[in-house]
């Protein structure tokens, strides 16, 4: 597979081949110093779901506890084993931009 970037306005070109070991095209190596994508203009979406799921000991250790202090000690120490987090990202949308004379395109997903 092959993808070709052409600057409307300056006639920069990068063609992207992917490799036919892992079928992946590296934009860095092929496009340095002709475009750019600043990993500032790149948008993901994150969903974050966190289930909690306490152990009685957990909880029991919490209630006894006598300070403010104590119960943030309990939480770093054993809040993880108790929660259960999953994350999905998907990317949202990135900016190409041609270093020539700065004319750029969002893509989007």
């Amino acid at each position: 597979m092959k993808v070709i970037i052409v600057c409307d306005s300056c006639g920069n070109i990068v063609n992207l081949s992917s490799s036919p070991v892992n079928e992946k095209a590296y934009f860095q190596r092929v496009a340095q110093n002709i475009f750019s994508i600043n990993e500032n203009d790149i948008e993901i979406d994150v969903d974050m779901d966190i289930t909690p799921s306490l152990e009685n000991s957990f909880v029991e250790k919490l209630s006894e506890a006598d300070d403010e202090k104590e119960i943030y000690k309990i939480l770093d120490n054993e809040i993880m084993d108790n929660v259960s987090v999953d994350v999905e990202t998907k990317l949202k949308s990135l900016k190409i931009e041609c270093e020539n004379c700065g004319e750029s395109m969002t893509v989007e997903f």
